[in-house]
């Protein structure tokens, strides 16, 4: 797979995985798309590796090393970003099936359902 290919892919699964974690609902979600995110920059990586091994002029060396360091460094963020979202929401979700599953002697049937989570938007 071509280096340019490959960052396609990731940007689009980034972009996608933007759009989800718009709505804590998405949750189950985002993690399916996080683990695709994850294996196309796996494959951007080896692309990355591929390319740059076939490079002989040193200006186009160091070129594809600041590339691939920004690319790197842009990922890494939103990972960062995506894990943290992924905890907090999964503890959420967590809690809140708890929460809805746990029946308290203050309950009554008619307040059931009017119980609070942890929201529907991050």
């Amino acid at each position: 797979m071509a280096r340019k290919t490959a960052k396609a892919n990731v940007t689009r699964k980034i972009n996608e995985i933007a759009e989800l974690v718009k709505d804590i609902n998405n949750l189950e979600r985002v993690q399916s798309v996080y683990y695709d995110f994850e294996e196309s920059l796996r494959k951007f990586t080896l692309a990355h590796g591929n390319y740059h091994a076939n490079l002989t002029d040193e200006d186009d060396v160091q070129e594809s090393e600041t590339y691939y360091s920004v690319e790197v460094r842009r990922t890494s963020a939103f990972k960062d970003r995506i894990k943290t979202w992924l905890e907090n929401n999964e503890f959420c979700h967590k809690n809140r099936t708890e929460q809805f599953n746990e029946i308290r002697p203050s309950d009554s049937v008619s307040n059931i359902g009017s119980r609070t989570d942890c929201g529907s938007k991050s």
